[in-house]
């Protein structure tokens, strides 16, 4: 995809690393300024080394390394250890090659990487195998977490590709949906991060290739193609992040005042071209296969409408996990007569919450501000908010968050009074 780009970056890390030195400890590696992904893949790539080895072993041949209780002994004991494992320098390059090219690909088209990776040596996977795959991962866990949380949920012991390859479908549709302009944009922070080697990324473009890339993953052949045509036209081979959300904006899809990129009839479902373009998957081995249906949440919470007190502030986020919230019958106020969420806070709380849940990105934080801003009910904000916390991986009972949900709350209990 990035061949020079990809080469560079190898050389860098490696430099980081374990520079000239003939070997290498995990510990080291992963106390060194790379980025979380590389972390990631590194520690479970020793982990499942001493994994294979112990199953391997005379004396651990008669254990049923597949039951809960003895997974998680050896996953435990083989994490922990395998801090202390030692890289010889050869080994270390290697290890960092792949670790580089799994990552790049798994930031640049979630969906196709996942696949493969997961299936890549059946067309079903137990959840066992699924939750210690996804420990590879450091982004959009927001993946792992509903997928766990489905099958879970159905009692499902293992999952096959087709069903797997439909809830992929139907959660970056959800996510596409339920996101502004600028927020889609924001869906692309990780790619950035990492080919610039930097959280901080504003105003620092990469090269458009992987964007596009990115969104051909989720099936957003308008957006992708609009944005080709825009930076055609202007003659840019890179963008910004900023500039990624500007263009989104104006693109022309817009169908009664609502922003939809998604405009195929079925996301699962892509033009003859798309489809053979597609990998090839193994036959189906799922006679008994059952339909994947949409996520079902568990019975609703406490009412998140209700005043805000001391005994009901976990309540408030609380009810995020929930969908479909009930509201007063009365029709909701117009915006205008609502609080701007900018003044409902102090300079001291907004700094804070850019800081611990918007990644340190004001840009991000005024775009979420802006959209929960033109939300004229609690329901619908709650379910922006119940969105935004998953797809970022937050959880919504740390304290900031929980401080941010309510003060968004209470502005829907502020309405002045005809």
């Amino acid at each position: 995809m990035l061949e020079r780009e990809t080469d560079t970056m190898i050389r860098t890390l490696t430099e980081r690393t374990i520079g000239s030195a003939k070997s290498l400890a995990l510990k080291d590696a992963l106390a060194a300024n790379i980025p979380a992904g590389i972390k990631a893949y590194l520690h479970c790539e020793v982990t499942r080394w001493m994994q294979d080895d112990l199953r391997e072993a005379n004396h651990f041949a008669s254990f049923r390394f597949t039951t809960p209780f003895v997974h998680k002994l050896t996953s435990t004991y083989t994490r922990t250890l395998a801090l202390e494992y030692i890289f010889t320098r050869e080994a270390f390059v290697t290890a960092m090659e792949n670790a580089v090219h799994f990552v790049e690909n798994y930031l640049c088209r979630p969906q196709w990487t996942l696949e493969h990776f997961l299936f890549e040596k059946s067309d079903r996977v137990s959840l066992i195998e699924l939750q210690t795959k996804f420990e590879y991962l450091a982004h959009y866990l927001y993946y792992a977490k509903l997928i766990e949380g489905f099958m879970q949920q159905k009692g499902w012991q293992e999952i096959g590709v087709r069903d797997f390859r439909s809830l992929l479908t139907k959660i970056d549709d959800q996510i596409v949906k339920q996101h502004n302009p600028k927020e889609l944009a924001q869906l692309t922070r990780p790619i950035f991060e990492f080919l610039l080697l930097k959280s901080e990324i504003s105003n620092t473009p990469v090269s458009i290739k992987p964007l596009m890339v990115f969104f051909e993953d989720k099936k957003m052949t308008a957006s992708k193609e609009y944005i080709e045509r825009i930076c055609h036209i202007r003659g840019w081979e890179q963008l910004t992040i900023e500039q990624l959300g500007e263009i989104l904006k104006d693109l022309p899809s817009r169908m009664s005042n609502k922003f939809d990129p998604m405009l195929e009839a079925d996301a699962g479902v892509g033009s003859a071209e798309e489809n053979q373009r597609r990998p090839s998957i193994p036959p189906q081995r799922e006679p008994d296969r059952v339909p994947v249906e949409t996520f079902t949440a568990p019975p609703k919470a406490a009412d998140p409408s209700a005043p805000v007190n001391g005994n009901n502030r976990r309540n408030i986020a609380l009810s995020l996990t929930f969908s479909g919230m009930t509201e007063s019958a009365q029709p909701p106020p117009p915006s205008s007569l609502l609080p701007d969420l900018k003044t409902a806070m102090d300079q001291e709380q907004r700094e804070r919450f850019v800081g611990t849940i918007f990644q340190k990105d004001k840009t991000y934080f005024n775009a979420v501000i802006d959209a929960l801003n033109g939300m004229v009910s609690w329901k619908d904000a709650s379910l922006y908010l119940q969105d935004f916390y998953v797809t970022t991986g937050l959880d919504p009972y740390l304290p900031d968050v929980v401080e941010f949900t309510d003060i968004v709350q209470l502005r829907y209990s502020m309405v002045p009074k005809p």
